[in-house]
């Protein structure tokens, strides 16, 4: 005799433990898997984070169906479609997710903004903000981006003033520093937290040393700072002193290098 004979509901026991489900980039979904995979996910009524970074699975049609779950906070996604619009009825049939990640958005960002009444964390792609309404955006604590450059600064800029974060973490690629601290003064005008790191080590320059001052002088509320991906030539004693006499609000500053 078979554990489920003994147990009939078993099955169903084990899956009202599951608390997350993680489908990863590297995994690959057969033909008509996809339609498998939601009728299991259809089994997990207790399910309180969904991350599913696996093209294959957003490539299906209609990929998430009807799936609801009652207790979901925690979502990831990615849209390399501008056709695929499951993931915006799947947002709204959630309102109580607090945390959100969208490693990739190709979508209409011009659509109908879409409201996450309770999102508290935000991680991922700039873009994707864009299409959060003004409530959505009021309630974000904690920004973290993917790849900041030139363009993400630009939409940064866009936006209504994020009073509500006080955390803000990015990785940097192709813009100066400076230039980042001065949208962030207007973007995220009361951030106590702020990470960045080079995505490919560049050397401080002294302007670039001052320029990162000036934007400091703005961020009077800034309590923590953290950069890395710099080699300072001009010696890190230097330029903690001057960031630290921009910005006399900061208790802890750690600079690391590209090592």
């Amino acid at each position: 005799m078979t554990p489920d004979e003994h147990h009939p509901n078993s099955t169903t026991s084990l899956a009202g433990l599951v608390r997350e489900v993680q489908m990863h980039e590297n995994l690959h979904l057969f033909k008509g898997t996809v339609e498998g995979f939601k009728a299991v996910l259809r089994c997990l009524e207790k399910l309180e984070g969904l991350l599913i970074w696996c093209l294959d699975f957003w490539v299906a049609p209609d990929c998430l169906g009807d799936l609801h779950f009652e207790n979901l906070s925690r979502f990831g996604f990615l849209v390399r479609d501008e056709k695929e619009t499951s993931w915006r009825s799947f947002l709204e049939r959630h309102p109580k997710i607090t945390c959100m990640t969208v490693t990739s958005f190709l979508g209409d960002v011009n659509a109908v903004p879409t409201c996450m009444p309770n999102l508290r964390e935000y991680e991922g792609a700039a873009i994707f903000l864009r299409r959060l309404d003004s409530e959505s955006l009021g309630g974000i604590q904690k920004l973290t981006l993917q790849c900041l450059g030139e363009d993400e600064a630009a939409i940064l800029s866009r936006l209504p003033p994020l009073r509500s974060v006080r955390t803000f973490v990015a990785t940097v690629a192709d813009i100066e520093i400076g230039a980042v601290l001065a949208v962030l003064a207007d973007c995220v005008p009361l951030v106590e937290h702020l990470s960045w790191a080079e995505i490919s080590p560049i050397t401080m320059t002294c302007r670039g040393r001052a320029d990162v001052a000036a934007g400091l002088k703005r961020l009077n509320k800034l309590r923590e700072l953290s950069v890395n991906g710099y080699e300072d030539k001009y010696g890190t004693q230097r330029t903690v002193a001057e960031w630290g006499a921009a910005c006399t609000a900061i208790e802890q500053m750690a600079l690391g290098g590209s090592g």
